[in-house]
């Protein structure tokens, strides 16, 4: 069993991890967007994980745990902030997955 120091570090290098691979993506995204002179559009995708919950026997197990545990507020957040520091528009769009 590991103890609770290990533990600690274990898991704050997991969390360090993930969301340095999010300032990494979103850094890239807003680069291109500057590149090409774009805007960025947000979809805010409201029952996309219900979706996923149905089709579950197509896609493994840890797929699905990776994308419900996609901290989706904190990247959006992080896009907009690294948007707004770059003068980029980000347009948010609301589509309805049926």
């Amino acid at each position: 069993m590991f103890q609770q120091e290990e533990y600690m570090y274990l898991t704050s290098r997991i969390y360090v991890s993930k969301y340095n691979t999010i300032h990494k993506i979103t850094r890239e995204i807003v680069n291109r967007a500057i590149e090409t002179d774009s805007l960025i559009v947000l979809g805010k995708l409201k029952g996309l994980r219900n979706q996923e919950k149905k089709k579950e026997e197509r896609r493994g197990r840890k797929f699905n745990r990776k994308l419900s545990g996609f901290p989706h507020f904190r990247f959006t957040e992080y896009l907009m902030y690294k948007a707004a520091l770059a003068g980029i528009k980000v347009l948010k769009v609301f589509v309805h997955i049926v």
